[in-house]
């Protein structure tokens, strides 16, 4: 049995593949023989682009850059924290 997991974007794409106007979600239980070789070629697809880079398109997501607003946060919690650990220093 072959599994392959993707995200498409727009239910419309998905009611294209069977034949509705939108699909939320498909689950391919059957598939006929002349269109064996168009789906594996697809979970071919899948697994190169998505499910076999996973962890490297997880680690570069969203570039690393907080807001300015997250950026104030940060600073203020490690400024209290520096704050708490020179009491703790002088004690």
């Amino acid at each position: 049995m072959i599994k392959a997991i993707t995200i498409y974007k727009g239910k419309a794409r998905l009611g294209r593949l069977v034949g509705l106007k939108t699909a939320s979600c498909v689950a391919l239980t059957d598939v006929n023989a002349e269109d064996k070789n168009a789906l594996a070629k697809i979970v071919e697809s899948v697994n190169t682009n998505y499910s076999e880079r996973a962890d490297m398109i997880r680690k570069t997501w969203g570039g690393q850059i907080m807001s300015q607003r997250t950026d104030a946060r940060v600073a203020k919690k490690e400024k209290l924290r520096a704050k708490e650990e020179a009491k703790k220093a002088i004690h």
